[in-house]
C-alpha cells in the first residue's frame, strides 16, 4: 500500500499479479500433497436452499435430482458430466446451457426417466474450490437443496472454504464436519498409474471415460469426443493408444 493513490505502476501491478498467482499455485500444491500424504482428514459439507443458486433452481423446476458425476480441465473452460434422476436428460439440458456459466452441452445417454449430459462450462465448484486447497467428491441438488461436499486437509479452515465458495454461489451454509480416516495405498498406487501420463494424456483419458466412450454400446463417439476437445480425432486416438499403453506397461510390468 502507500500513502497517495496510483503510486505502482502498470508494471508494478503486473509484477505483484503474477507473484500472487504463484502464491496461490504453492498454497493449492501444499494443501493437494497434505491430502495425498495425511492418513486423517476432513469431511465438510456445505449447503444452500437459495434457488439462484446453481443448478437448484433447475432441479427444482424439473422436480429432478442433478448429481455432479465429475469434471476435466481444458484450458480455459471445463467438462462437467451431471447426472440427471427423475426427469428427461434433454428438457433438463435446456435449461442447464442457459445458465451464463455453461456455454453449451449435450445428452450423453438417456436411460428410462433419467440420464447423464456434458456441459462445457467456463467454471465448476471443482475449479472453485481449487484456490481454497480442497478437493470437491460429490454436488448434488435434490430440488430443496443443493449440497456440496469437499475432502479437507485435517488443519483446513471451514470458514475460507466457505468464503470462497460464497464468492461465486450465494446462500451456503455449513451443515456437517467430520473428521475422515483414508484408505492405505492398494497394491496398485494410482499415483503411480498417472506419472506414466502426460498431463495432455490425462485430460483425454478422463474425458472419454466420463463421457461414456468406454461403455458398451458406447455413449459417445470418437469423433464426437474430438470436436468437445477441439483436437482432429486422429491425433484423439493416438492420445488414447499412448495412454492405454502407458498404463498396461505398468499394470503389466512389461
Amino acid at each position: 500500500y502507500a500513502n497517495r493513490p496510483d503510486v505502482f505502476s502498470e508494471r508494478a501491478v503486473e509484477a505483484f499479479t503474477v507473484l500472487g498467482e504463484m502464491v496461490g499455485f504453492a498454497f493449492t500444491a501444499v494443501q493437494n500433497r497434505q491430502l495425498l500424504t495425511h492418513d486423517r482428514g476432513l469431511e465438510l459439507a456445505f449447503e444452500s436452499t437459495d434457488k439462484d443458486t446453481y443448478p437448484l433452481g433447475i432441479a427444482a423446476g424439473h422436480d429432478c435430482v442433478l448429481r455432479w458425476s465429475g469434471t476435466v480441465d481444458i484450458g480455459e473452460e471445463v467438462l462437467e458430466y451431471i447426472t440427471v434422476e427423475g426427469a428427461t436428460p434433454a428438457d433438463v439440458l435446456g435449461d442447464l446451457v442457459d445458465h451464463p456459466m455453461v456455454r453449451d452441452g449435450r445428452v450423453i445417454r438417456t436411460d428410462g426417466d433419467g440420464g447423464v449430459v456434458e456441459l462445457r462450462a467456463v467454471n465448476s465448484y471443482q475449479s472453485m474450490l481449487l484456490d481454497a486447497g480442497v478437493r470437491v467428491i460429490d454436488v448434488v441438488a435434490d430440488g430443496e437443496r443443493i449440497t456440496v461436499t469437499v475432502e479437507a486437509p485435517a488443519d483446513a479452515e471451514p470458514r475460507t472454504i466457505l468464503e470462497t465458495l460464497s464468492e461465486h454461489a450465494d446462500g451456503f451454509e455449513l451443515v456437517a464436519k467430520q473428521e475422515q480416516d483414508y484408505q492405505p495405498p492398494t497394491e496398485v498406487d494410482p499415483s503411480m498409474l498417472r506419472d506414466e501420463l502426460t498431463d495432455r494424456q490425462q485430460e483425454v483419458l478422463r474425458s472419454a471415460y466420463l463421457a461414456g466412450y468406454y461403455e458398451w454400446p458406447r455413449d459417445t463417439t470418437a469423433e464426437q469426443l474430438a470436436d468437445q476437445l477441439d483436437i482432429a480425432s486422429a491425433t484423439l486416438h493416438q492420445h488414447l493408444r499412448r495412454a492405454e499403453r502407458n498404463l498396461l506397461d505398468t499394470l503389466l510390468e512389461v
